[in-house]
């Protein structure tokens, strides 16, 4: 999906060998302009799923408000007694949710 010049692209997969979770690729730049994209594919999961693993190895770019996405997406997936777990994030990445306390 693309937005104002800014691109996210999320694909879903399927965990090998475990039927009540996916893998979300997420590629790209998550930010205020690209959340609802994000929130249109990954929002509709939070209610199915068991567990979601987002492989963030080819996220770019996340401001404030594509962490407070990330950050609502868990607190959610917590709430029914399932776990939203961010993988491979970069050292920028990682030092915005250590930070930020997030997770």
């Amino acid at each position: 999906m693309t937005t104002t010049g800014r691109t996210i692209k999320i694909t879903v997969k399927d965990i090998p060998g475990y039927d009540k979770g996916k893998l979300i690729e997420i590629d790209g730049i998550l930010d205020t302009l690209t959340s609802e994209d994000a929130d249109k594919i990954i929002g509709p999961m939070i209610e199915k799923e068991k567990v979601i693993i987002a492989d963030c190895s080819r996220l770019e770019y996340m401001n404030s408000s594509g962490l407070a996405n990330l950050m609502r997406y868990y607190i959610q997936m917590k709430r029914r007694n399932g776990d939203f777990k961010m993988v491979a994030l970069n050292k920028m990445l990682r030092e915005i949710v250590d930070i930020s306390g997030a997770m």
